[in-house]
């Protein structure tokens, strides 16, 4: 555990894994990424499989995590080229907020190219500060056929507000109940905000909606929403970490 302590540095980041790649997803899709897996979920959406079941699943992240300190976390990311940062779980919320702005600000004082963009299910609190460090906040809002359904909380709602344009709301949707509940959803939650976030839908990654389906239907709505494909499932099997 000593190679994990720098002096006045505490081990309070609790993180599956540190990666380069290229990000398959969201807003920035196609940029060259370093990925900074969290250990831990608040949700287990049983309804379908998570395809970060490294992350999520105690008996497996638990034998994979370490424990960093903010500053040397930071050190450890800065030593790959990419500047585009992803945070990403498991939930990175459920990590201590002030460990994470530690983290963030040491990424962003010694590179000034640094870009941080952040998944998370927006169910947790996103505190005062982070919000304004973080640069893309890609918001997962959790359909019923996850098994996690949830109205919007005060909570829910304040992350919400955070929200630029710049910024993206996904849905993963398994079926049609899914399908109707997003664009209800996008109603009257999202569309006409003065700050509209951007939209992306796509499929479950095993045993839902096939993609060629939910494109029709967007394209009949005559939706604005973006395809969202995991692009890095299509490159590697869909079942390889670190990637």
């Amino acid at each position: 555990m000593d190679r994990y302590y720098y002096k006045g540095d505490c081990l309070m980041l609790r993180v599956v894994e540190v990666y380069a790649s290229y990000q398959g997803e969201g807003p920035n899709t196609s940029k060259p990424t370093v990925f900074v897996r969290f250990a831990g979920c608040n949700f287990k959406c049983p309804g379908w499989p998570c395809d970060t079941q490294h992350a999520i699943d105690p008996k497996k992240f638990i034998p994979l995590q370490k424990s960093w300190g903010p500053t040397q976390l930071a050190d450890y990311v800065l030593t790959f080229d990419a500047d585009n940062i992803c945070l990403t779980g498991g939930e990175v919320f459920l990590q201590n907020k002030a460990d994470l702005g530690q983290f963030i600000s040491g990424l962003k004082s010694s590179r000034e190219t640094i870009e941080v963009e952040c998944f998370t299910n927006g169910a947790l609190d996103w505190g005062d500060d982070l919000p304004y460090m973080i640069d893309t906040f890609i918001l997962d809002w959790k359909l019923p056929g996850s098994g996690e359904e949830y109205e919007p909380t005060i909570t829910f709602g304040n992350n919400m507000n955070y929200l630029e344009s710049h910024d993206a709301i996904k849905f993963t949707i398994k079926d049609s109940t899914d399908y109707l509940e997003a664009k209800r959803r996008y109603e009257e939650h999202i569309k006409g905000r003065e700050e509209e976030p951007l939209v992306y839908a796509g499929v479950v990654w095993e045993g839902g909606m096939s993609v060629d389906i939910l494109c029709d239907l967007m394209r009949n709505d005559n939706l604005p929403w973006r395809l969202n494909v995991q692009v890095h499932k299509y490159v590697w099997h869909p079942d390889q970490i670190g990637v």
